[in-house]
């Protein structure tokens, strides 16, 4: 509503920068190599002891990846939340104030759907990955992280009206500490059998910058998967009534308003 007060009409005009002057930047921790103290690299990129630790370890991970060799998956820059800058690669947007914008105004969701291993006559599995390239550490909660069968377009139109997801038809999403919220934020978790289930070692407070965090939809939508840096985190079992249509394109969709402050959307395939 902030943005309707100040005259800009959509996203597409706050994004342009009819809010930014009135807008504090953030402090986010730039990327950096702090983060890779530990296996024996300084901060200012100099060989130590430990280097060659380091290489091996950023090896592991590519090979733990899922992605290709292209950059094909991008966010929909027509249907993202008032308060996201969306970054030039297409793949990436940025929280644009870390302390005084409300959840809802910081809603992505991907403007393809997620990787499929199958066709869509049959039973398949959906897939979606998303890389934090910046953090806040100064706040206490993680990423609230998802699908939708919502399209991009039905998504932005949401956004227009304010609070984005907390009212959202056939939305799948994990809170910070792996409650699964189905049609959206304001849904009472006790509404329907499972839905307010918990992902059991899904913590997204511990997620941090250069962490990459998938979803897999599985078992023919009556499980979801969750991965963290290439290894499985949690897996939930699904009662009937909130089960997953897999016939269905699925969507990734995020609420960046926590420590999450920049997310890039991967490209990948589905995990075997």
């Amino acid at each position: 509503m902030a943005a309707m007060a100040l005259g800009v009409s959509s996203p597409y005009a706050a994004r342009t920068g009819a809010l930014r002057p009135l807008l504090l930047q953030p402090p986010y921790n730039t990327p950096r190599p702090a983060r890779l103290t530990g296996l024996g690299c300084d901060l200012f990129g100099q060989a130590s002891a430990g280097l060659a630790a380091c290489m091996l370890a950023s090896l592991a991970r590519q090979k733990l990846s899922r992605r290709r060799p292209a950059l094909l998956a991008k966010w929909s820059e027509d249907s993202i939340g008032h308060a996201l800058d969306y970054l030039d690669d297409g793949a990436t947007v940025r929280r644009r104030n870390a302390y005084t914008t409300p959840e809802g105004f910081c809603v992505a969701v991907a403007a393809e759907p997620m990787a499929t291993d199958g066709g869509a006559s049959e039973p398949r599995d959906h897939y979606g990955e998303i890389k934090i390239e910046n953090d806040a550490p100064s706040w206490a909660s993680g990423l609230d992280f998802g699908f939708t069968t919502l399209t991009p377009e039905e998504v932005g139109q949401a956004n227009e009206r304010g609070l984005a997801w907390a009212d959202f038809q056939s939305t799948w999403v994990l809170r910070d500490n792996g409650q699964l919220r189905f049609q959206g934020r304001a849904y009472p978790a006790s509404a329907l059998p499972g839905a307010g289930t918990l992902m059991q070692g899904w913590d997204a407070t511990k997620f941090e910058l250069g962490d990459t965090i998938g979803l897999q939809v599985t078992a023919g939508g009556r499980a979801i998967v969750g991965w963290v840096n290439g290894e499985r985190a949690g897996r939930m079992e699904l009662d009937e009534k909130v089960q997953v249509p897999t016939e269905r394109n699925l969507y990734l969709i995020a609420d960046i308003v926590s420590k999450a402050a920049e997310v890039k959307i991967l490209d990948v395939s589905v995990p075997k």
